[in-house]
């Protein structure tokens, strides 16, 4: 047996847990507000179940799965069968993750949502959304549907150039399929004299159409040119299709399109899948994006088929260039906020020197810096796309007053747009990517294949390449330069912009603003020559995005009055954040600051604001420091107390929300080696109080409370194992609090409903969760000693750090009253309580009671005469009062089989309505009922009701995930999958907006005679 410190082992000893990432939509106020910005009301709440659910997907076991599987079994080429025969066509072997992923992204609509008219004009907006949202668990293929995004454009203007049975009508089709048979397009320009310059393109086409074309595959295997060259870097070698530029006999660049393979008749008459005249040379050994076959190709005699006019090949291909430098920083700025989120998730984990890593005052301002950054890129990102929109569909449905006006103006300013957008965002987002890495320390550093969930290693690998390919930084600045001081491109460009810097209201910001323009316009305007400003370029590119990104931060926080929004803003233009170290005229940025340009870096004002940016909610009022002379606290307890927005589109910060987490930091109170000791008037009704001594503490509490049970992916309680089918992790100690605030608002802000007296003593709160209700009720009544009890120990008072031996226990104190204490306990058996409660409450104890009359008896014996029992419940089935039932035919088999699983089970959730006769039938009198209707989701008109129906139907959605595993798999008997497809059809119907269901609330209670 050990004796002493127990020392750390392989298996023992501190080991950081950090929470599994959040919904990727709901989590993401800064595309949330973008969204809600540039689409109209109707077209985003169109859109948002199906962002909601590809968020959930995103950071889903089974896509980091396929994810996984892409790193693991990477990409190579086989020529030769085994016998030394060369197959008909080089056979590039890719993994099943890869091709998995793959289809995961077209049944989305990756590609179709751009083509297809169901959001109209801001098709591209929800489209580029979705991309956002793909991209960082795509395992990069993300890439072959940029260029399958690009060619389905190009080919779209040419259809109508075309025959109805031309082949580039079934290649548009297939290129925006979102079934198993869809194509992706490859994009090959990239040779070894040329790069970026494609006038040195060394790849030749002869016209030579087929005296015959059997029409056997629709023609697309049967152009009429010929190509031969050598491609030296060729993205997506397993597309089905490719676009590339070659030189006609007259030395000018065309675009051409040819499949990769072509059918043919072999000798025994039958036909045969070969080569299109592709070659693979090699694949392309790379920093990142190993997952993506990228090749050196062989072209020799390939069919293809002319885009466009002859000789006018830059021009047909220009447009597919705007969607793939699109999607370039799209993923650049969505691999960026997956860094952020991976490292704030770490941090609210992660201690040093005794103090949570998310407070500490340098750690807490590297985050808010990376917020602002990434708002900022934000902005300029989903702008882009809405410009996007006006130039495609010549305007959209309801343009926001900034927006360029149709026609030549929005074509400048597309056009300049892409290229600052591609070059900032892709520059910006490495090095935003790199500082997460190093904010997560070694961890940050290391580089697991098969856990790409917090790899940010890879993400930074990835994310390397997009300021290289479709144009490095040097090439689109050159671009941006020459583009402007051609013709009148910049008088056009500048109209727009000071129209829309009139827009903005902010006196400092607006002046602010206008002066660096002023600055920056006469700058470029003063150079003579044109190589004087293309030598600057760079400057030019990187000072005008910083001005365009302050622009529309400042609209951004004008629209409503953001608090967030307003900060931003203000730290970006007034105090000149935003920019990459020498990349801007730092002397043109740095304008004359006025006095409103905020309190400097190391006040407590900024390390608020940085709190409020970085985490969305108050900084406690007792802050740590980040030195070893102040040991903090373990990190559960910020895990705990923060509950970090889940759903920021769904639930706005509230006073609830400020309120709960503005919370002093808690004091660790730790003994070297003694258990902490019992203090036996605090726990004068503890059922352990003649059983436990304190040297037989720890033991009892390790072995009975705390050796928790690990069933499908969740935490379930020890004490009296099996008697409650729910978890008790930390995913569902978010949804308690969160239920807490759904009740809260339906009895208008009160506790309870029963008429108890102000000056109450003692009170009792069964099933206590988190103790979120006795610590409020204790909060709101000081004269009241409270006692919460739970069979799970989540309380504040019973966490015991994970990085201190279970003999070391640590009791935190979360702002618990003094008069609030926390106990462990099963309701169902004997009450052992010395002394009567003046108040007993009980809430969501539907499905956990297997004889309510006898808990109903127990309540009745330990209340003083006049004292009251109040229980809440929630019961079956799901309502509606216009029918819409009827939609939701898997919510409603989802309740029944709940139902059912628990009344096996023995503790049934649908007898509520008939508690209040069983109150009276215990002894209670003047027992009063209340039903309340609790709507799913936001759509009651009343503001009211909307507003708990948002929160309500986030938590509704945790309910699925919390009660359905344990009772459908243990009672019921179904399997894994079968739970997950079911579970996954009832939240899609959940968040459907025309499925318009409620639950009903008991409010019951009862007073005990005198």
């Amino acid at each position: 047996m050990e004796s002493g410190p127990r020392h750390a082992t392989v298996d023992r000893g501190h080991i950081t847990k950090p929470e599994r990432l959040e919904n990727t939509y709901t989590s993401d106020t800064s595309l949330q507000r973008a969204l809600s910005w540039y689409l109209p009301a109707q077209k985003l709440e169109q859109a948002e179940p199906q962002l909601v659910e590809l968020g959930e997907e995103a950071v889903s076991d089974q896509i980091r799965e396929w994810s996984a599987d892409a790193e693991r079994h990477q990409p190579y080429v086989k020529g030769f069968n085994v016998w030394g025969q060369r197959y008909d066509y080089d056979r590039l072997i890719t993994s099943e993750g890869w091709k998995q992923l793959g289809k995961w992204g077209a049944r989305h609509g990756v590609v179709s949502l751009g083509y297809e008219p169901t959001y109209g004009a801001e098709r591209r907006l929800v489209q580029y959304a979705v991309n956002y949202l793909y991209s960082p668990s795509s395992g990069l293929y993300s890439c072959p549907i940029s260029m399958s995004d690009g060619a389905a454009l190009v080919l779209n203007q040419e259809r109508n150039n075309v025959a109805a049975d031309h082949p580039f009508q079934t290649a548009y089709q297939k290129l925006i399929s979102k079934k198993e048979d869809y194509w992706t397009s490859g994009q090959w320009m990239t040779e070894r004299a040329g790069g970026s310059d494609v006038q040195n393109t060394e790849t030749w086409a002869t016209y030579s159409p087929l005296s015959h074309k059997s029409k056997a595959s629709n023609g697309l295997d049967e152009g009429d040119y010929l190509i031969n060259g050598f491609k030296f870097f060729s993205s997506a070698t397993d597309a089905n299709i490719a676009l590339m530029l070659a030189k006609t006999p007259s030395g000018k660049l065309s675009t051409f399109l040819a499949p990769l393979r072509k059918t043919v008749v072999g000798e025994d008459g039958k036909p045969r899948v070969v080569t299109n005249g592709v070659r693979i040379h090699r694949l392309k050994n790379k920093l990142g994006t190993k997952e993506l076959p990228t090749a050196e190709l062989e072209l020799k005699d390939m069919r293809a088929h002319l885009v466009g006019t002859v000789d006018q090949g830059v021009m047909a291909i220009a447009p597919l260039l705007n969607i793939t430098r699109t999607h370039t920083f799209i993923g650049s700025l969505a691999a960026w906020r997956r860094a952020i989120s991976i490292t704030k998730s770490f941090a609210k984990a992660r201690t040093t020197v005794g103090e949570p890593l998310w407070l500490i005052p340098m750690h807490l301002s590297l985050l808010a810096d990376l917020e602002v950054k990434h708002r900022g890129a934000m902005n300029l990102a989903f702008f882009t796309v809405a410009v996007m929109g006006v130039v495609e569909n010549n305007g959209v449905s309801t343009p926001a007053a900034h927006l360029p006006t149709k026609g030549k103006e929005a074509q400048v300013v597309f056009r300049a747009l892409t290229a600052i957008a591609k070059a900032v965002i892709s520059k910006n987002a490495i090095a935003g990517i790199q500082e997460c890495q190093e904010g997560m320390g070694g961890v940050g550093y290391m580089d697991e294949p098969d856990e790409p969930e917090f790899n940010i290693a890879r993400l930074l690998r990835n994310t390397a390449v997009n300021s290289i390919w479709e144009g490095t930084t040097n090439v689109l600045a050159s671009e941006l330069v020459r583009f402007l001081v051609k013709r009148d491109n910049l008088a056009i460009f500048s109209a727009w912009f000071e129209r829309t810097l009139a827009l903005i209201t902010t006196p400092e910001s607006a002046s602010a603003l206008k002066q660096t323009w002023s600055d920056f316009l006469s700058r470029v305007k003063a150079t003579s020559e044109p190589r004087f400003i293309l030598a600057d370029a760079r400057r030019v590119m990187f000072t005008l995005a910083w001005i365009l990104s302050g622009a529309l931060l400042a609209l951004d926080a004008e629209r409503d009055g953001d608090g967030v929004a307003t900060e931003i803003a203000r730290r970006w233009i007034l105090s000149g954040e935003g920019g990459v170290g020498d990349l801007v005229w730092r002397d043109i940025i740095s304008v004359q600051r006025t006095a409103n340009a905020g309190p400097s870096s190391i006040t407590n004002e900024h390390l608020r604001w940085d709190c409020r940016i970085a985490w969305g909610v108050e900084l406690p009022a007792k802050q740590v420091s980040g030195h070893r002379s102040f040991q903090g606290n373990s990190s559960k307890f910020f895990s705990v107390l923060l509950k970090c927005n889940t759903s920021a589109h769904f639930i706005a910060m509230t006073s609830w929300q400020a309120e709960r987490q503005q919370l002093a930091v808690p004091e660790l109170q730790i003994l070297a080696m003694d258990p902490v000791q019992v203090d036996d008037e605090a726990f004068e009704d503890s059922i352990y109080n003649d059983s436990l001594n304190t040297a037989s503490f720890v033991t009892s509490l390790n072995s009975s409370i705390l050796n928790y049970k690990y069933e499908n992916g969740r935490r379930y309680h020890a004490f009296r194992e099996g008697t409650y089918l729910v978890p008790n992790d930390e995913e569902e100690q978010d949804r308690m609090d969160l239920a807490h605030h759904v009740y809260r608002l339906l009895l208008g802000g009160a506790l309870h409903l029963a008429p108890i007296k102000n000056d109450i003593q003692r009170v009792l709160d069964l099933g206590t969760g988190t103790g979120i209700w006795a610590i409020d009720f204790a909060d709101e009544h000081p004269s009241a000693q409270v006692i919460g009890t739970d069979l799970s120990p989540i309380q504040p008072r019973w966490y015991a750090a994970p990085q201190i031996s279970w003999a070391l226990l640590t009791a935190i104190i979360v702002r618990v009253p003094p008069t609030c204490s926390f106990e462990i306990d099963d309701f169902e058996c004997d009450w052992l309580y010395t002394r009567p409660f003046d108040f007993i409450h009980a809430r969501e104890l539907e499905g956990c009671i297997g004889n309510d009359l006898k808990f109903f008896k127990q309540a009745f014996k330990h209340l003083v005469p006049g004292g009251y029992f109040e229980v809440q419940a929630v019961t079956s089935p799901f309502l509606s009062d216009d029918d819409t039932l009827n939609k939701a035919p898997n919510a409603k088999e989802w309740m029944d089989n709940l139902v059912k699983g628990l009344r096996k089970f023995g503790k049934p959730a649908d007898n509520v309505p008939g508690w209040k006769d069983k109150l009276t039938d215990a002894g209670f009198v003047d027992v009063h009922q209340e039903i309340r209707k609790l709507p799913i989701g936001p759509w009651p008109k009343d503001p009211k009701l909307k507003e708990i129906g948002k929160y309500q139907g986030v938590q509704e959605l945790q309910v699925i995930d919390s009660y359905t595993p344990a009772i459908f798999s243990r009672i019921l008997g179904w399997s894994h999958e079968e739970i997950q497809i079911l579970i996954a059809k009832v939240k899609r119907e959940l968040r459907d907006p025309s499925i318009h269901l409620y639950l009903p609330v008991y409010f019951i209670y009862g007073r005990k005679p005198l």
